[in-house]
């Protein structure tokens, strides 16, 4: 009996280990994506603002 508890034990805590890393590897990746995506925003914010004074420079001409 007491053998049949240390198996279920044993995987119990090998599976929570494993479900643990998945986690905490999926945590890592929400980081990484919410950091590129600040950047890209960041990024197209910078064009957008060069291509509005490329735009109001050339109607200032005309």
């Amino acid at each position: 009996m007491w053998f049949l508890f240390l198996i279920i034990l044993c995987s119990s805590l090998c599976i929570i280990y494993y479900l643990d890393n998945k986690i905490s590897i999926q945590k890592r990746q929400i980081m990484i994506l919410q950091k590129q995506n600040k950047e890209l925003k960041d990024k197209l914010n910078k064009q957008s603002k060069s291509s509005d004074n490329i735009l109001t420079q050339d109607k200032e001409e005309i």
